[in-house]
């Protein structure tokens, strides 16, 4: 879902769900907006009031309601996890004790910086000198040398993980932090955008070779490694439908988010890569 980019201010700036509702159907990204019965008819809702009763407070969105509401609103990516996110702080019933309100509210922070950085390349038409950065031959490990987005790291523990050149390490850096992917603050080097490279594989004519070449790496690796380390690969085939495989790929990304937000280390000494493909079984 693409919106204009007044549009996506107002649903940025919105203080809770029911608000970014309210906009998202005065507005649907600008063009006609979206009624009532049609988003009940692409959800699978039986009442056409219901997300006017959700709006106005009557009603309140579930675990497995706000799936449907995902599907109904066509919103995708980070736009899905934004509002699952705003929802997730005001319910209670999406919250544990490992994912309580302040879990949401950080997540949300990210996503919010990475919608905003998206529209800001998208809108200066700079998506391939960005891209031609992210193919930098070092950024990978540079990326994942940062650590989580709470901890960053220091310089030296950034050479100590990728054992770059310093002339090296302190040019890449630069490249970031002009790109705004990077921020330095108190000497520490932090991450700013958590899913750029995903968010800009569609639009990126580099990114999706680069997709195509890390493949044909993995597969390589894969053929010197997997006989001395088998218990570190899973090959699955599994039937599924074909209007779910997206959903399965989401799902799976967010489980990958998930793991890496709670386990990995600040101080972790190993840049582990992964590559993950779904295909059709022909």
């Amino acid at each position: 879902m693409k919106f204009a980019s007044e549009i996506q201010n107002e649903l940025l700036s919105a203080k809770s769900y029911r608000s970014f509702l309210r906009v998202f159907f005065n507005s649907s990204g600008g063009q006609r907006p979206l009624t009532y019965g049609e988003f009940a008819q692409r959800a699978g809702f039986k009442s056409r009031t219901f997300m006017n009763d959700v709006i106005l407070g009557r009603k309140r969105l579930t675990p497995l309601s706000i799936e449907q509401v995902k599907v109904g609103l066509r919103l995708t990516g980070a736009w899905a996890d934004y509002l699952h996110c705003l929802v997730a702080m005001d319910e209670p019933k999406f919250q544990t004790s490992s994912r309580d309100q302040k879990y949401y509210l950080e997540r949300l922070k990210k996503k919010k910086l990475a919608l905003q950085a998206r529209s800001k390349q998208k809108n200066g038409g700079t998506d391939d000198a960005i891209a031609k950065i992210l193919l930098q031959p070092n950024f990978p490990e540079m990326f994942a040398a940062l650590g989580t987005f709470d901890a960053g790291a220091d310089f030296e523990t950034i050479l100590s993980r990728t054992k770059f050149e310093k002339t090296v390490a302190i040019s890449l850096l630069g490249k970031l932090i002009e790109a705004e992917i990077v921020e330095l603050k108190n000497g520490r080097y932090y991450a700013t955008e958590d899913s750029l490279q995903l968010e800009m594989l569609g639009s990126s004519e580099y990114l999706r070779a680069d997709f195509f070449r890390s493949v044909d790496k993995a597969k390589r690796r894969f053929e010197k490694q997997a006989a001395a380390q088998k218990s570190l690969f899973m090959n699955q085939t599994f039937l599924v439908s074909e209007k779910d495989l997206r959903a399965l790929r989401e799902q799976v990304f967010e489980l990958l988010k998930d793991f890496v937000a709670s386990n990995e280390q600040a101080e972790g000494d190993t840049i582990a890569e992964l590559t993950v493909a779904f295909t059709h079984h022909e």
